[in-house]
């Protein structure tokens, strides 16, 4: 979901959005899409708790990754 207010909101204040932000923001919408149809399969083939422990290790796994880089 995108939120418009944040989206004028930080061209307005921090003239941060420009031609490439937005290139950048349109290559990421096929892999957003692809992710969410993905990730409704695996809700769907997976068990209820095998997915709480597939999404904890995936999260430790992404704060590990930005606290490293």
């Amino acid at each position: 979901m995108i939120d418009i207010s944040a989206y004028i909101q930080s061209d307005w204040a921090w003239h941060n959005i420009n031609l490439a932000t937005l290139t950048i923001d349109a290559c990421a919408i096929p892999f957003v899409l692809i992710g969410a149809f993905l990730g409704i399969r695996l809700v769907k083939f997976l068990p209820e708790k095998g997915f709480r422990i597939f999404t904890t290790i995936v999260t430790i796994i992404s704060v590990l990754v930005m606290l490293l880089t």
